[in-house]
């Protein structure tokens, strides 16, 4: 699969998470969180199988973006991009929401 994208940093959490080459540098992206923010990461999926629009899901996510932030460790952008290809469009946004509310 190739993704090229022109001008905008909307998937290079995406890219980072699935380890993408970068054309122009040859560059292998990595992830760059913590093993600790990763699990982070997967619990925020996972409560978010409801589209993080139910009240546990809402407060689970919540909690652990606020793990993020007094971690250092919270990016918006990147934790979308991490859940690009494992939530909706639509999901993805209402956690965008939620993450910038934290």
């Amino acid at each position: 699969m190739i993704v090229l994208e022109w001008e905008t940093g909307e998937f290079a959490g995406w890219a980072r998470h699935n380890r993408a080459l970068n054309f122009d540098t040859g560059e292998d992206l990595v992830p760059t969180r913590s093993a600790e923010a990763m699990e982070l990461y997967e619990r925020i999926a996972w409560n978010g199988n409801n589209g993080w629009r139910d009240d546990w899901g809402k407060r689970d996510a919540i909690r652990d973006m606020r793990k993020l932030r007094d971690m250092g460790e919270l990016d918006v952008l990147d934790l979308a991009g991490y859940m690009i290809g494992r939530r909706g469009s639509r999901a993805i946004r209402q956690l965008l929401r939620l993450a910038r509310s934290v």
